[in-house]
């Protein structure tokens, strides 16, 4: 397994808007991506919203992460890790 996670600190809005955009504009098509295994979602203190993507193996999640994130006016502080 591989996950990928961004911490998105959210500068306009609230976190619950951008976690509406996540399962709006962005789970479906990320969960159709060959491999997908899950998809959290964490709202966190200090208006930071947290996701994890799971994947089984490195290429889908490569794929899938491809995609922009659907995040506030800065850009998300992302890792990538092997389960």
């Amino acid at each position: 397994m591989f996950l990928r996670t961004a911490n998105l600190q959210v500068d306009i809005g609230s976190p619950s808007d951008v976690i509406d955009r996540i399962r709006n504009d962005l789970l479906v098509p990320v969960s159709r991506t060959p491999g997908f295994f899950a998809y959290y979602v964490l709202e966190l203190p200090d208006s930071i919203v947290s996701t994890i993507r799971v994947f089984e193996d490195e290429a889908s999640m490569d794929a899938a992460t491809r995609r922009p994130h659907p995040s506030s006016t800065r850009s998300p502080r992302t890792s990538r890790s092997r389960t």
